[in-house]
């Protein structure tokens, strides 16, 4: 696990790569949620930075709204699966790819937990 100063760090370059800036409250925010050994991985604050970096930052009310969804993750998995909802939401609203997200979701949980094993060892 990372340190909460390379948390600090990561999410900030992972945002900042990204062009895309937090203001402080929600940074505090993530700073306080990413204290388990599961919560300061690598890949739960490049997830989480990717999935807000995705939200426009004059979009104050949604972003808090994904904040608080991808916060109530414990660990990656449980934050790739607030990812999946949020990307089916998009695709449910948008016309043109509706029904599209019915057909490949119940192929990605599984593709995830095969990457997950990939990036971090077999789950016990």
């Amino acid at each position: 696990p990372l340190s909460s100063k390379s948390v600090k760090e990561l999410l900030r370059n992972e945002l900042q790569q990204k062009n895309y800036y937090l203001d402080s409250e929600s940074e505090a925010k993530i700073l306080t949620h990413c204290r388990t050994a599961q919560t300061c991985s690598p890949l739960y604050i490049t997830v989480l930075s990717s999935c807000l970096a995705s939200i426009p930052a004059s979009e104050e009310k949604r972003l808090q709204h994904q904040l608080d969804q991808c916060l109530a993750a414990d660990d990656a998995i449980e934050l790739y699966l607030v990812v999946l909802d949020y990307i089916r939401e998009q695709f449910e609203t948008c016309d043109k790819y509706k029904g599209s997200i019915k057909k490949v979701s119940p192929l990605i949980p599984h593709c995830l937990f095969v990457l997950y094993d990939i990036r971090t060892g077999p789950i016990q």
